[in-house]
This record gives C-alpha cells, structure tokens and sequence, in this order.
C-alpha cells in the first residue's frame, strides 16, 4: 500500500515552488477516500470583495472565508488555503476573482507546496497532506497521516514523517526508503537550498545535506511550532515566532541574529515570511508587512496588511497577504 503510494507521488513529482497555522484547531474527521472527486468548483465564480476605501497600494481584496492562511502561486492561478475551513481555493490573478472552491477535507497548518501537476496541502496535527489536480480541481491522493507533502533534491526523494519526527529518504527508482534520519520535536514542511534540505523544528533548524545524508541542527534558541523559512541574497532567513527576531542563516548552518525585530500577529504565533523580487517580505503586526532589503537588513517599504495575521507570498508582480481574521486576502502592487 506504502509503495503504490509513493509511486503514485513519484509520478506527480516536479521541482517544487515554495508552515504554519498559529493557534491549530483540533482537525476535523472524515477525510475524502483517496481519489474520489471532492471538489466543489464554482461554475460563476463570486467576484473578489472590494470594500469602500482599500488602503494606498491595495489593488484587489480578495473574499476567502474560513481564515486564510497560506498563499502559493501556479499553474496560472494563486492558490488560498484555509486554517479554520477546509477550503482551498484558487483565484486567477487576471481578475481576482475566486475561480474554484476546493474541499480537501482538513484544516491547513503548513504551506502549500506546487508541483509540475500538483498542488499539495498540509493540514493540521498528524492529518494526511491533500495532492489537489489543478487540472480537474479534485483532491485525487492524500498521504498516510502524519506526511508532509515529498519534496526532490539531490535525485532522491525526501519526505517528512511529522508524526514519527523522522525525515524518510526515499531512491525513486524503487521507491524503497535508503534512510531514515532523525528530526527534532513537530517537524515543518523542508526548504530545499544550497545543496540541502532546512526542517523547521521546536529545537531548531536541521540542515541535512542531500548527497551525504549528514544533519546537524542549527540552534536559534527558544522557538516555536510554526517557522517559516525563505531563501535570499545566499542566506536562509528565519522569523521566529516566539519574539519576532529574524535571523540569517549561512548554507552551511550558521545563525546569525540580525538587528530586525518584527510584532507577532495577534491571532498567529507565526510570522509570515517570504522572497521574492531581491527582498524578503516580512509580517509585523496585525496591520503591516516589512519589505527589507536582505543585504543591508534595513525596511526599505511598508506595506498594508489587516486581519491580524496571516502568511505573504510574491507573485505575478505583487505582493498578496492573507488576512486571518479578515477573512480576506489582499493583491498589493510593489514598486
């Protein structure tokens, strides 16, 4: 049963396109059967709201109940998870405008992750990852409980096991596990870079590198639950939760503190975190997103955010920001 798994997701594999949920709710029951159609796609679309007065620079606002959480784009579309729903959904950044609702079962803790034909999404506690089909919107696979979504580097496939805190190294030719490497408490959805493969977890950041399987962890003091990581100007950067601190982190696993300190949304122990553009794009406060120049660590904008949280991602030319408690997610144009 394991084998036909990976198989499967062996196939559905491309490079992918780059977790958190804050407060996690207890998941839900009942997940879909693997493979039955479970999409609930809308034939007219309903139209992106746009309150009365948006903020400067807010192009669009986007209606996404359910808490929005995190944001991935591909396949032509920007994709929406929920955190208190069990929605996804995908918008065309043409018109901002939600073009399909899809149900994949459980709420989502994690980003989400793109493939060459998939898009997968990570949900709450041990729950399976959901791999949607961007061509017919229907959920068609879920993990075994407990897998995040398999990432490639290095020839190899690597998925992490969050329920047994165990990073599974997997040959794709014969879909057998070659390794299985030990993982810190709650381990997070894998950034592949420089050569290997960066885990979030409660004890810090494990490095493993993908052509020696070596790991060592990179210590960054009390963390939380939810890091997110993002790749810029040849460094990992890490926000932590717990205080807001960004720190940088060299290929070879070498934290350094910087001076940049951002505020913790209110409804998220998280803070959203993304690259894109030359900069990293960093969540402070309920009402805020840094844009900071990664060379200098200065703020060189400050940009609209509401909802008192949520994750930021970069792509077709703007920034979007989920606004939790807003149930929004809002298109910025960038400079």
């Amino acid at each position: 049963m394991r084998n036909r798994r990976f198989a499967a997701l062996a196939t559905a594999l491309g490079f992918f396109a780059g977790c958190g949920g804050g407060d996690r709710p207890e998941p839900r029951s009942g997940m879909p059967e693997t493979g039955t159609a479970q999409a609930r796609s809308t034939a007219t679309p309903p139209p992106g709201r746009a309150p009365e007065r948006l903020p400067t620079g807010v192009a669009a606002a986007i209606r996404t109940p359910g808490f929005p959480l995190a944001i991935a784009f591909g396949h032509g579309s920007a994709w929406v998870s929920t955190h208190r729903a069990t929605t996804l959904y995908r918008i065309d950044p043409r018109s901002n405008r939600v073009e399909a609702e899809i149900d994949v079962g459980r709420e989502s803790c994690g980003r989400i992750e793109v493939t060459a034909d998939a898009v997968w999404v990570v949900a709450c506690e041990d729950g399976p990852s959901a791999r949607v089909d961007p061509s017919s919107n229907q959920v068609v696979e879920t993990t075994e409980s407990g897998a995040l979504p398999p990432v490639k580097a290095g020839g190899d496939l690597w998925q992490v096991l969050a329920g047994h805190n165990i990073l599974a190294r997997i040959d794709p030719a014969t879909m057998a596990t070659t390794a299985r490497i030990p993982l810190g408490p709650l381990p997070g959805m894998p950034l592949v870079a420089f050569g290997a493969i960066w885990i979030p977890t409660t004890d810090g950041i494990h490095r493993i590198d993908v052509h020696t399987g070596k790991a060592r962890t990179v210590r960054l003091g009390e963390t939380d639950t939810d890091i997110l990581l993002a790749r810029a100007a040849g460094a990992i950067w890490v926000a932590n939760g717990l205080d807001g601190v960004l720190w940088r982190v060299s290929p070879q696993g070498r934290a350094i503190r910087t001076s940049l300190q951002a505020r913790p949304p209110s409804l998220f122990y998280d803070i959203g975190l993304a690259a894109g553009r030359g900069h990293l794009f960093l969540r402070s406060g309920d009402t805020r997103v840094w844009e900071v120049d990664p060379r200098t660590e200065t703020i060189v904008a400050r940009h609209h955010a509401t909802g008192a949280g949520g994750h930021v991602a970069i792509g077709f030319g703007s920034l979007w920001a989920a606004n939790a408690g807003d149930d929004s997610v809002w298109r910025i144009r960038l400079r």
